[in-house]
Order: structure tokens, then C-alpha cells, then sequence
């Protein structure tokens, strides 16, 4: 199958593969964009728990959020990869019509406020956000903006497309190289 990450996933490879394209395709969004994103946020282990909050799964659901779709995060962690799908589905319905880059599933995914926002806008982090999110205060200024944090999801993108030598199945730049897979 040619789904970007498709042999990272750990286990039920063909089902979560292909629930996976059936879940963008309801989202109308690129499915390597949901991979990229469940990858950046668990390494697509749905019982995977952030030890700085309640975030966990496949897109670090919090403990609210989780609540919000009737569930719990203990009840996500322990089901499988393909029935958190259903969840994450769920979760990005809402933000549907607002998904149309990989950094906008991101940011649905998480701080959606954030997501009409100009790349200079700073997300109203507290410090303890900032630093459990260090990875995307790129200048070290203990702020995060919209524009580091997309910065930081294309990067993720193009350097595993190109660890991995993940050629997509349409034109990715003006060579097909890979090298603009996520803009």
C-alpha cells in the first residue's frame, strides 16, 4: 500500500491503512496528512499517554475532549488502532471545511484557535505549555507561534518522507522529489 508511514504502523497494518484512507476521504483531506499528524502525536500508538497531561492515542485526545465524544482517555487507550479511528474521525469532523493544509489537520489537532491565525500570531501558552512543547519554539524565545509550529509540522513531514524514501503517488513538487511533500 502506498500510504505515507504505512510500515511504521505496529500492528493491524492493512485495517488501520485502510481506515485510515476511508477517514480522510469523509474529511476530504490527504490521508498522509492524518498519518503525519498521528505519527507526529503517538508514533500511531493508540494507547500512547503524554506524561505532562491526560493526552492520549493515535491524536492525543485530552481528557475533556474525550468526554465531549463520550468516552474516556482509558477507554481510547485500550481500544485498538482501527477503532480510534473512529474517534479522531469524530473529533476532526467538526473542523472539516477548515482542513485544507497539513498544518491545518494539525491544527485542529492541537490548538485549533490558532488556526485562522497569521504565522506571526503567539498561542497564549502558559510556560509549562511552552516547555512541553519546546520542540516548536524554534528561536528559543519561550513563545510559540502559528508560523514556528508550521514550520516545525512541514520539516517533520518532508525529513520522514525522505528517511523513509516515500515517494507519493501524485507530484509532489516541480522534480517529484519529495522535497516540498508536505507544502
Amino acid at each position: 500500500m502506498n500510504l505515507f508511514l504505512y510500515n511504521q504502523i505496529p500492528y493491524n497494518k492493512t485495517a488501520f491503512a485502510n481506515k485510515v484512507v476511508e477517514v480522510a476521504q469523509l474529511l476530504g483531506i490527504n490521508p498522509d496528512w492524518l498519518m503525519l499528524v498521528m505519527y507526529f502525536e503517538s508514533r500511531l500508538d493508540p494507547s500512547k499517554k503524554n506524561p505532562g497531561s491526560s493526552a492520549t492515542g493515535l491524536i492525543q485526545f485530552l481528557e475533556a475532549t474525550a468526554k465531549k465524544l463520550g468516552t474516556t482517555t482509558a477507554k481510547l487507550a485500550a481500544m485498538s488502532n482501527v477503532e480510534q479511528l473512529d474517534f479522531v474521525y469524530r473529533y476532526l469532523y467538526r473542523y472539516k471545511s477548515k482542513l485544507k493544509t497539513v498544518q491545518d489537520v494539525y491544527f485542529a489537532v492541537f490548538y485549533p484557535k490558532a488556526m485562522a491565525k497569521d504565522l506571526n500570531y503567539i498561542l497564549p501558552f502558559s510556560p509549562r505549555t511552552v516547555e512541553l512543547n519546546k520542540i516548536f519554539d524554534q528561536n528559543g524565545d519561550k513563545k510559540i507561534t502559528v508560523g514556528e509550529v508550521k514550520n516545525v509540522i512541514v520539516k517533520y513531514g518532508n525529513d520522514l518522507a525522505k528517511k523513509f524514501n516515500y515517494k507519493s503517488a501524485a507530484p509532489t513538487s516541480p522534480n517529484n522529489d519529495n522535497t516540498l511533500f508536505f507544502l
